[in-house]
């Protein structure tokens, strides 16, 4: 019997070593590693508090890498109430919650292998968009001849802004939040409502996993934007210089000429996401971002996956042209 229980006790030290040593490994990882943080709202809808500071968001990335609390404690040097100080405020911005008794993330949080994996799980969906939108196409270039910028810029010069960002993404968001997640208002974070996430970015010249997004700023009259993943590398402390060599400025009536476009392609992109529904939710659990996030907050990151990589594969069939420096830049005067 003492035999059996010496041997027990082996197995459980050695157990609690290499558990102890896969923590350290995974933390040095994180630390060694870059995330970019990417915020989806409107109006004064962020964060009241700054992410960054005291390495809050590795904080975040390790519980949802799983590591533990007294490792990650050991690795930055906290002692026990600075760790509660900084759970305590998490909490209160609905940055985390507790479930089983373990503090899990509710912000989107990806490495860049979990980011492989939902450019791979995006594939079909993506095809599937991408034949839809080719369907289209002959009555969106009629709709396009409607717009005062056909008369200076062809369909052509617009092609990545239309069938990326104004069919999928900036003009098109909030119809797959409302009539596909069917959310009335985004994820309530003490007091502001925002979608939030964090992920791991190996190339520094390029945004996150190549993802297309918008990023705006503006003076008094005019607002300077730009349709692309390579939008940090544009220095807006140069606004008023980036307004006057901008070629391309979308008034009210183009404006709401693509968000016709946009509305009327929904239809058919809200088929394809109903239809996969089921598929969408098996990766939600496989992914084990069901132990973790909401589905809608799982979803709507990735949605950017799925729409880059259905704009990609438009470019691949010559349906699209994504600008050299991988930026549109226009201007909006709405």
């Amino acid at each position: 019997m003492r035999l059996k229980l010496s041997i027990l006790l082996i197995i459980i030290v050695f157990v609690s070593c290499e558990k102890e040593k896969t923590n350290n490994s995974d933390l040095d990882n994180i630390f060694n590693s870059q995330f970019e943080h990417s915020l989806i709202s409107k109006d004064n809808n962020f964060p009241d508090f700054n992410p960054y500071k005291d390495s809050i968001d590795l904080l975040l990335i390790s519980l949802h890498k799983k590591v533990s609390e007294k490792s990650f404690k050991n690795k930055i040097n906290w002692n026990d109430s600075v760790f509660i100080e900084k759970i305590n405020l998490l909490e209160k911005k609905n940055w985390i919650i507790k479930k089983n008794g373990k503090w899990q993330p509710t912000i989107f949080i990806a490495s860049h292998q979990e980011g492989l994996q939902l450019y791979d799980f995006s594939v079909n969906v993506a095809e599937q968009i991408a034949n839809s939108i080719e369907q289209e196409i002959a009555k969106i270039k009629i709709q396009y001849l409607q717009t005062d910028i056909s008369k200076k810029k062809t369909f052509k010069n617009m092609d990545f802004l239309i069938l990326s960002d104004v069919l999928l993404d900036s003009w098109q968001i909030d119809n797959v939040e409302k009539q596909f997640l069917k959310k009335k208002e985004r994820p309530k974070r003490n007091g502001k409502n925002y979608y939030y996430s964090i992920m791991e970015n190996i190339n520094p010249k390029e945004d996150v996993f190549g993802i297309y997004g918008n990023i705006t700023d503006s003076n008094d009259s005019i607002s300077y934007n730009i349709y692309g993943n390579h939008q940090t590398s544009v220095n807006f402390n140069n606004l008023n210089d980036l307004i006057k060599n901008c070629e391309i400025t979308i008034n009210k009536k183009d404006y709401e000429i693509f968000t016709q476009m946009a509305n009327q392609y929904f239809p058919k992109l809200l088929i394809i996401l109903n239809n996969n529904q089921n598929y969408f939710e098996k990766i939600y659990a496989e992914l084990n971002y069901d132990k973790e996030v909401t589905f809608d907050e799982f979803f709507i990151w990735w949605y950017h996956f799925i729409y880059t990589k259905t704009t990609n594969i438009l470019s691949e069939r010559k349906l699209l042209s994504i600008p050299s420096n991988g930026n549109f830049e226009y201007l909006t005067t709405i």
